[in-house]
């Protein structure tokens, strides 16, 4: 089941790739309104990008459906409920509020990989984009 898991990484993937030659062959374009970015496009590559993501959205949603579905001891792979081992969740989060990215997380490594990424997407969105 945890093999599953990678599934709506490939299909975001393939959406994004999919995006970008869309950009690149001239049937997308990018832009800001207010705070919010725009993808506006017509043609296969576009249609097949949004498609992919919707689906990688899509797969999160039941696979998650799927490992509540099972039992507590399953889902953590602890057999004996008096041995419990700690478990600790990490995450985080990257809010864009204009062009200035919130970036926030459990732990010190995870906060800087997400600023990494966020500093990623803002330049991306700045080369490409264009303001509306």
């Amino acid at each position: 089941m945890k093999k599953l898991g990678i599934i709506p990484l490939f299909l975001l993937i393939f959406g994004i790739a999919f995006l970008v030659i869309g950009y690149l062959s001239g049937e997308l374009e990018a832009g800001l309104i207010i705070i919010f970015p725009i993808l506006i496009g017509s043609g296969p590559f576009t249609f097949l990008g949004f498609v992919f993501i919707f689906l990688s959205v899509v797969s999160i949603f039941l696979l998650q459906y799927s490992y509540l579905n099972k039992s507590e001891e399953n889902y953590f792979g602890i057999n004996d409920s008096n041995n419990k081992a700690k478990q600790s969740i990490k995450g985080g989060g990257v809010v864009f509020i204009g062009p200035i990215p919130i970036v926030f997380g459990s732990s010190r490594k995870i906060a800087i990989i997400l600023l990494i990424i966020a500093m990623i997407l803002f330049f991306i969105l700045f080369l490409f984009g264009k303001m509306v």
